[in-house]
């Protein structure tokens, strides 16, 4: 979900220049897999007190302002309008800084942020007009902007040694994956169609995302080294420090599965949509259980499948353990956070609705509000006894 509105944006500026609800209780529940044996599981409970509700904070984005990543550092990266335009922004404690975009430009989204407070993003000229990868340097507003190989550029993530994935035209039809290091690009190998995205970054330099085949079909693929590894039919929703890739289904076509080393593991029969993977390798998503019409939320572990519920809709899973979701599957819902089988409540700073898209290891989530479109995040208090693990990717 963090990229719906970048992805959105973005694909317009392409375009142009190309021519409160309740969460049941965590139970366990058996599924089988066709090449693996999903077993039933117990949950348990959290360590320390789980606060039933968290009020938000607006980040004084103003309207129409959004969240694409949060930082372990606990900065918030994300998109506002000024004066008609969007900017990019980064938010740090309290203290909002605007991206603006390079001079002659009036477009600019942040979509990513590394340990060490370098920012990500695009920018350029909305409408005809090329947008370009850019990098705010310690959130610093004077932005570089690292041009193309032709006509449009993006970035995509960045790790903790500074190396960015993203992407570049190479002509009108095509675009190729890249990763740049102190601005210099290196092209990534493809499976020969017109696009590729390397949409994942972690510290080992290792890249995820997906390519187009020649005939149009959309595999996820992973770089180790810069060596091109075919996963298949599908496309890459997550990696971690230790290289596993969620695989999600892409095109109505193939079944989510968690890649490792070349073995692909399934998650059971019913699974639909995959959302989420961290450095322990659970897994969370959506499922549909035997008999039912209803989706539930489910988290998954070495062969455990753990329903959250008919109310539970999973976005994002950090190294903790903590699930964060949305009570509707449109997203006009409640926020919510589930831990060791009792939830978190995230309540809008205003309106009905909050959206909640990305959390981090230290339980801080950013999202919005919807109604009024404003940036948001809310703290969860820190997890008694929980051991972080260190985020790779």
């Amino acid at each position: 979900m963090i990229k719906r509105r970048t992805l959105t944006v973005v694909a317009t500026v392409c375009a142009a220049g190309l021519s409160a609800a309740s969460v049941s209780s965590a139970s366990a529940v058996s599924a089988a897999s066709d090449s693996n044996s999903t077993s039933t599981s117990t949950s348990g409970s959290a360590s320390g007190s789980v606060p039933g509700s968290v009020s938000g904070t607006d980040l004084n984005a103003g309207t129409n302002s959004w969240t694409t990543a949060v930082g372990d550092n606990g900065d918030v990266t994300g998109a506002h309008s000024v004066s008609g335009h969007i900017h990019g922004f980064v938010w740090h404690g309290g203290t909002l800084v605007d991206l603006p975009p390079g001079a002659n430009q009036d477009y600019s989204i942040a979509n990513a942020v590394d340990a060490g407070g370098d920012v990500v993003g695009t920018g350029g000229n909305y409408g005809f007009g090329y947008v370009h990868a850019y990098e705010w340097k310690g959130g610093s507003p004077n932005g570089t902007d690292f041009g193309a190989l032709y006509g449009n550029s993006f970035a995509n993530a960045v790790n903790t040694g500074g190396e960015i994935a993203g992407q570049s035209q190479t002509s009108l039809s095509v675009t190729v994956g890249a990763l740049l290091n102190s601005g210099v690009p290196t092209v990534l190998p493809d499976l020969g169609g017109s696009y590729t995205a390397p949409m994942y970054l972690n510290d080992a330099g290792t890249a995820a995302g997906y390519s187009l085949t020649p005939s149009g079909d959309q595999h996820a693929v992973v770089w180790i080294g810069g060596k091109l590894t075919d996963l298949g039919i599908g496309t890459a929703a997550g990696l971690n420090a230790q290289g596993q890739v969620l695989v999600a289904s892409a095109q109505g076509k193939g079944a989510p599965f968690l890649w490792t080393n070349g073995v692909q593991t399934t998650f059971g029969a019913g699974v639909q949509t995959v959302t989420g993977l961290n450095n322990a390798g659970q897994v969370v998503g959506t499922f549909l259980p035997a008999g039912s019409t209803t989706a539930h939320g489910f988290v998954w572990q070495n062969g455990q499948l753990t329903d959250l519920g008919a109310a539970f809709f999973p976005t994002a899973v950090n190294n903790v353990g903590q699930v964060l979701g949305n009570t509707a599957a449109d997203s006009y819902g409640l926020g919510v956070v589930w831990y060791q089988g009792q939830v978190t409540t995230l309540t809008p700073t205003s309106g009905q609705y909050s959206e909640p898209e990305q959390l981090n290891d230290n339980g801080l989530v950013a999202g919005i509000v919807q109604g009024t479109q404003d940036a948001t995040v809310w703290q969860l208090p820190a997890v008694s006894g929980a051991a972080l693990h260190k985020r790779g990717g």
